[in-house]
């Protein structure tokens, strides 16, 4: 008797989903693998588009080669060749301090002469090694950081990283849950200073970060969505939106907003919000649970310049905005330092990213106003002398799933009722990871528990 699977969602992670269970089953002629998106585009916030003649990023600009499964796809869909290096200035970063950009140490002898912290703040960090370890089990990122490094450096470098990688408030972000690694290297060594320091000594890696080099493809992030979409074309269908989702004790019955058809397995791999929708009348419990998971909001606003603009064309990745400053800005990256290859001739890209958990109010802020706000700010910090020849802004009202204390309790919730519907699985950046890496190791890991 001939099998059916269902993917939900058409992003990163159902896409990586439908793969390997294409290759998990490709010797079984008796299952039907189909992947189900509502819009009419793959990917959903990884998109790559051209504006005046320069390569923009609507979501992640790049990924870490540090993870053997994404660089295994990348090989199994022949890109290889179309793979590139993040530029050297990719390693200069800033933090912006009352409206000016201050490069973020490197080297120690650099930490001692930079500005970020003051002197205080700085012998605060250096007693990091003899602050005693806890095992605080709802602990936010913030505590955690005030607690080992001090108040400063929890102010000026972890709080705006927090943000620029979530969007969200350190002081809700939960350290095991968006961090475990901080956590972990903290317990088995004391101290994280220690802990750097023993890493170097046995892997040459000295950060409780993900390691490795940024990279992207040639023709930008969507190029991978476009060798998955282009791989599995047959087993795609797009600009169908699935209403709700029912079982009738021996399969899954699927809703859309034209037919109804059945499953013996489904991956949900949309957001939370979206899959909580469909499991309302499977399992309100677990759709409650679902929909409990916050999302922060975030306006990508990329602007071109002609390099011509700057008094002094800016240097490095970018800058990180720190919530003290006081500002809807949270970062902003040179995309034209991170890849050469994104601008032509004499143009030079910001991309600027507003908003975040702190300012849930730009999901109905207009275009214009997030526009006008954006270039006022670039021109003080950066000392624009011209308008931008180009912008495109793309506002996500539902960005980022924010990691917060309460997170791995309400994923260990949202397992329990899982385990009482057979052959029903998730993948999505709300689920156990936001990152690129994270979304195509979790895909793997859920295909493989199809046993059909």
């Amino acid at each position: 008797m001939s099998k059916k699977i269902t993917i939900i969602g058409g992003g990163i992670s159902g896409l990586t989903v439908l793969h390997y269970l294409k290759q998990k089953y490709s010797q079984r002629d008796d299952i039907s693998i189909y992947l189900v998106e509502k819009e009419k585009h793959l990917g959903g916030t990884i998109n790559t588009f051209k504006l005046e003649k320069a390569l923009i990023e609507s979501g992640p600009n790049g990924f870490l080669n540090s993870k053997p499964r994404t660089l295994e796809l990348i090989k199994e869909l022949s890109l290889e060749n179309a793979l590139i290096e993040a530029d050297q200035q990719a390693k200069i970063r800033y933090i912006l301090k009352h409206n000016r950009l201050q490069p973020i140490p490197t080297k120690p002898q650099e930490f001692f002469r930079s500005s970020i912290l003051n002197p205080i703040q700085k012998l605060r960090l250096l007693t990091e090694v003899i602050q005693p370890k806890k095992e605080l089990r709802r602990e936010n990122v913030y505590e955690f950081a005030q607690r080992r490094l001090g108040k400063g450096a929890a102010d000026w470098l972890i709080d705006p990283m927090v943000s620029g990688i979530y969007g969200g408030d350190a002081h809700k972000i939960g350290l095991s849950a968006a961090f475990p690694r901080m956590a972990e290297l903290e317990q088995k060594y004391g101290s994280l200073f220690k802990a750097m320091h023993a890493l170097k000594k046995t892997n040459g890696r000295a950060g409780p970060m993900p390691n490795g080099t940024l990279m992207s493809f040639q023709s930008g992030m969507k190029q991978l969505i476009d060798a998955l979409g282009q791989k599995y074309k047959t087993n795609i269908t797009m600009s169908s939106r699935i209403k709700t989702l029912a079982h009738n004790g021996k399969k899954y019955q699927i809703y859309t907003d034209v037919k109804a058809y059945e499953a013996d397995e489904v991956y949900c791999c949309a957001p939370a919000y979206a899959t909580a929708r469909l499991f309302r009348s499977l399992d309100h419990v677990l759709a409650d649970d679902l929909d409990s998971i916050e999302y922060a909001p975030i306006a990508v606003v990329s602007l071109v310049y002609k390099r011509s603009a700057f008094a002094d064309t800016p240097k490095g990745f970018g800058f990180l905005v720190p919530s003290l400053e006081k500002k809807k800005l949270l970062g902003v990256l040179f995309d034209s330092n991170i890849f050469p290859n994104r601008s032509a001739g004499d143009q030079f890209i910001c991309r600027a990213m507003v908003g975040g958990i702190r300012h849930p109010d730009i999901r109905s802020e207009k275009t214009e106003s997030l526009l006008n706000y954006t270039v006022s700010e670039l021109k003080t910090i950066l000392n624009i002398q011209q308008e931008p020849v180009a912008s495109k802004i793309i506002l996500w009202t539902e960005a980022i799933p924010q990691y917060t204390t309460e997170y791995i309790d309400l994923q260990k919730r949202i397992e329990s009722r899982l385990e009482e519907h057979q052959n029903l699985h998730l993948a999505a950046n709300y689920w156990k990871g936001i990152a690129f890496n994270d979304c195509i190791e979790n895909a793997y890991q859920a295909a493989m528990k199809s046993n059909l």
